[in-house]
């Protein structure tokens, strides 16, 4: 018995020390924690620039800005065939030629942070260099007319009802110029997440793309006598203009490395027009017509970019990444060439807005902020 009371006191005696020492013990542990996120701070000033979390998170800062360089492709959906040879199937020229390099351009962006809110607005613009194609094909044999071409056009249904004047032709060549420009205004909006390594943002703004492209079709034959000449000549306007919305998500990979995940879709109006010059020379004398058209439709723009972020100093932040942008309902300049002779040549000029082009490309850049 004498045994078990001196157990049992010891016992007490044990969980009243611990009890004693238990908010000592936590205090010297959240010491430690703040110690160590000041050593992280102190020994990694570009972690803790702008905003003491920021090593686990992308910083806030009042202002910054934002260069970026993009090289971005044209990919147009379905292509326009401009000739064959032969027959109506042996297909000879079409848009698929085009040998589509990336274009270069600039990316700017400005942004502010509200304070300690959770708002910051941007400002963006971009622009794309002009991409310039073109592409022929040329044939020396003889032809059912006695002259030397065999290349179809079509106007007349590729051969299926050959027309001397516009077929028989020993030349054809296609060109094809875009140029692409953005320009946007957000309000972007930081949403409540709990301490871990993913942020997330929400976005709401307006947005302005333009695209504007020229399809140039020409075809040179020998027949009739004194020879024929075609050339086609199709301008094509977009300017779409409408409200956005969008998320960036910020992933945490390090101290100093997130890797950024941004989502943007916007519903357009297309003020769209397309203009269409035809010029036919026969035996030497040229005839030259023009109509045009406009009216507005509906597109949408779909946004998607992913970007590896560095920030190896307090104030710079490098990037690199990919992006995507799509867009429907578009007036394709090549798809705007009406395939009817008489309509190119007397009119009513016809708009299509049933074109879907994806531009898309890497980026890098640096982001300076103060």
């Amino acid at each position: 018995m004498a045994r078990l009371q001196a157990i049992w006191r010891l016992g007490v005696a044990m969980l009243s020390l611990m009890a004693m020492l238990a908010p000592g013990g936590a205090s010297a542990q959240e010491s430690g924690v703040s110690e160590a996120r000041w050593d992280v701070a102190a020994s990694n000033p570009a972690a803790s620039a702008c905003d003491d979390a920021c090593y686990v998170a992308p910083p806030r800062c009042p202002l910054y800005f934002r260069v970026d360089g993009v090289m971005l492709r044209r990919d147009v959906h379905g292509a326009t065939d401009a000739a064959t040879l032969n027959s109506v199937d042996n297909l000879a020229l079409s848009t698929r030629d085009f040998d589509m390099p990336f274009s270069a351009g600039p990316r700017f962006l400005v942004g502010h942070t509200f304070g300690e809110s959770p708002y910051q607005i941007e400002f963006s613009y971009f622009w794309l260099s002009d991409l310039n194609e073109s592409a022929a094909v040329r044939d020396n044999t003889l032809n059912d007319e006695g002259t030397l071409g065999n290349l179809f056009s079509p106007f007349s249904g590729f051969g299926k009802n050959p027309v001397v004047g516009l077929d028989y032709n020993d030349l054809v060549s296609i060109r094809e110029f875009s140029f692409m420009q953005n320009m946007e205004l957000n309000l972007r909006r930081q949403l409540p997440m709990p301490q871990e390594r993913l942020t997330t943002s929400f976005l709401i703004g307006a947005r302005f793309v333009g695209v504007r492209e020229l399809f140039g079709y020409d075809s040179e034959s020998n027949s009739p006598v004194g020879g024929s000449a075609n050339s086609v000549r199709v301008h094509a306007r977009n300017e779409l203009y409408g409200f956005q919305i969008g998320q960036l998500f910020q992933f945490n990979v390090d101290r100093q490395w997130w890797i950024d995940t941004e989502l943007k879709g916007a519903i357009c109006n297309n003020s769209a027009g397309q203009r269409t010059d035809y010029t036919q020379t026969l035996a030497g004398v040229p005839m030259s017509y023009s109509n045009s058209v406009s009216r507005n439709g509906t597109s949408f723009v779909g946004d998607l970019a992913v970007t590896l972020v560095c920030r190896p100093m307090p104030s710079v932040t490098t990037r690199i990444g990919y992006q995507a942008i799509w867009m429907t309902g578009m007036a394709i300049a090549a798809r705007n060439m009406n395939e009817d002779a008489a309509i190119l040549a007397a009119g009513p000029a016809q708009l299509d807005l049933r074109g879907t082009v994806v531009y898309h490309g890497p980026h890098a850049g640096l982001e300076i902020t103060w």
